[in-house]
């Protein structure tokens, strides 16, 4: 989301001037949904609908074609690694074409202040700050919530997978081990596709309120 403000203001605002925060470099372009380098965590929007611009819905399926996939096709649902690719590709084309107006910086926001002169004042963790006339704020997925009234001890444990974007969240679930997901939807099928990808053979047991799986 960050990413496509950005570009969306350089062809509309003329002469504007943009720092891009990201406290995870290695999210940039990306965040949590196209970070992942997985060949089957899929997107659940045909290709020729995919596009970044809503004058162009087919400029990813183009890409892909003159690119990695070149007999891909309209109506496929193609990786979102892929995708990730190319927003970062087409980020950058973009920012060739306004040398010195983005700044990208590595770094977490901790603090904003409006300021009725000087507009917002932005607070990094390192101590450092920057003023800017107008804020966007595209932060992404946050963590989950924990599952209500679990014990203490559950919390801690190295096999208790709160956040399974995190890297090296799924690290500690062993090849025979077996698998309990708490929720029956697409981040449980994503994972559920991460583990078979990786070699799982244990049991999974999957619970969900309502008994339902993702059409």
């Amino acid at each position: 989301s960050g990413s496509l403000a950005c570009l969306q203001l350089l062809r509309e605002v003329l002469g504007v001037r943009i720092s891009l925060h990201e406290r995870r470099p290695r999210q940039l372009n990306r965040g949590v949904a196209y970070s992942s380098r997985l060949s089957r965590q899929l997107l659940n929007v045909h290709a020729g609908r995919m596009g970044l611009f809503s004058d162009d819905a087919e400029g990813f399926l183009r890409w892909a074609r003159n690119g990695p996939l070149p007999n891909a096709a309209p109506d496929d649902f193609l990786s979102r690694s892929l995708f990730g690719d190319h927003v970062h590709d087409v980020f950058h084309a973009e920012l060739d074409r306004y040398p010195g107006q983005v700044r990208i910086i590595a770094g977490e926001v901790v603090s904003l202040y409006h300021r009725p002169v000087h507009g917002h004042r932005l607070c990094l963790s390192d101590g450092s700050w920057s003023d800017h006339d107008a804020v966007v704020l595209a932060l992404g997925n946050a963590p989950p919530a924990h599952v209500p009234h679990m014990a203490p001890a559950a919390l801690r444990d190295p096999h208790y997978v709160e956040w399974p974007w995190r890297p090296g969240a799924m690290a500690a679930i062993g090849i025979r081990d077996e698998v309990l997901f708490i929720g029956a939807g697409l981040t449980m099928v994503d994972l559920l596709l991460t583990l078979d990808e990786h070699g799982h053979q244990g049991a999974v047991t999957v619970l969900s309120r309502h008994g339902l799986l993702p059409r």
